[in-house]
């Protein structure tokens, strides 16, 4: 018996698949995915890669036991929280990350945002290795007791979150998010959550509310901003998708990880983010963030 099957020609229906186990014409212990037109079988303890996200319907998995009982395996999330910034465009001594928000650092704020939305998260936190100190000793004294492990950055964001996603499975959904965002909602958060279960990625973005102008050599020109959105995290993908496309190049002038995503050919799937979603990079966004942490839910 072949390790993969897949029915797409004889079993158009779930309930046709399910008859045909009960006669017993398919064996037993098998792992299958379905959509409405195909299926996909494996067995029971190989570890498989899915190349057609379409096979995923709400990110579940179904393995039938031996009285044909139907048990759900929801799909592992994760987390990956990027936070490898020094402070400079903050003008201040103390790297952003670990600045105050409502009495606590920005970097817990947003963890524990994942963590309201969803607590079984898995949680990989990157900082730069020279910090891990700090940040054990603002755990303990903020008695912050989020599950969460610690991965050592790279000298580029590209390499920080390279190697992060060399600790996380090749199965299940990783949010990646820059640890300086605490405001994200949690509607957004949901929205990039089923999008990237269907589809392989999601990408929250918001409208340009200002007017924009393109700067060449001949001067600048207005452009029209209707065809242009912000773009922000978390930036969400398969596992298995977004460490192939990290894991095949070595170009550290990446920026965001739906770029490096594009190099596989895929497309990106854009879903509404928050406006209150703000980078803290300045001491404006500081203040914003302050005033806006309380009632943003």
């Amino acid at each position: 018996m072949q390790a993969f099957f897949a029915y797409n020609r004889f079993y158009r229906k779930k309930t046709t698949f399910i008859n045909s186990i009960r006669q017993g014409k398919v064996p037993l212990h098998f792992l299958f995915i379905f959509n409405k037109t195909n299926y996909f079988i494996f067995r029971s303890g190989y570890k498989c890669f899915l190349e057609d996200s379409s096979c995923i319907i709400r990110g579940l998995f179904y393995i039938f036991t031996p009285n044909l009982s139907l048990k759900k395996f929801v799909m592992e999330k994760f987390a990956l929280i990027v936070a490898g910034g020094n402070g400079s465009r903050m003008g201040s001594e103390i790297p952003k990350q670990f600045l105050n928000i409502a009495g606590k650092p920005i970097l817990m704020r947003t963890i524990e945002k994942f963590s309201q939305y969803d607590s079984s998260i898995h949680f990989f936190l990157v900082l730069p290795s020279g910090e891990f100190d700090r940040w054990k000793n603002l755990c303990k004294k903020h008695h912050f007791e989020i599950q969460h492990k610690l991965v050592k950055g790279g000298n580029s964001r590209f390499l920080s979150v390279k190697n992060g996603l060399s600790q996380i499975p090749n199965t299940g959904i990783v949010f990646i998010h820059d640890g300086v965002r605490p405001l994200v909602s949690l509607k957004t958060l949901s929205l990039c959550e089923e999008m990237a279960k269907t589809k392989g990625n999601a990408l929250p973005v918001i409208q340009v509310n200002e007017s924009l102008r393109i700067i060449g050599k001949d001067g600048s020109h207005a452009v029209d901003r209707a065809f242009y959105r912000l773009v922000q995290t978390p930036q969400t993908f398969r596992t298995d998708l977004i460490k192939r496309a990290y894991f095949s190049i070595d170009d550290n002038e990446f920026t965001d990880d739906a770029s490096v995503f594009e190099t596989l050919d895929k497309t990106i799937n854009l879903v509404k983010g928050n406006s209150e979603n703000i980078k803290i990079t300045c001491p404006v966004d500081l203040k914003i963030a302050e005033t806006l942490y309380p009632v943003q839910g």
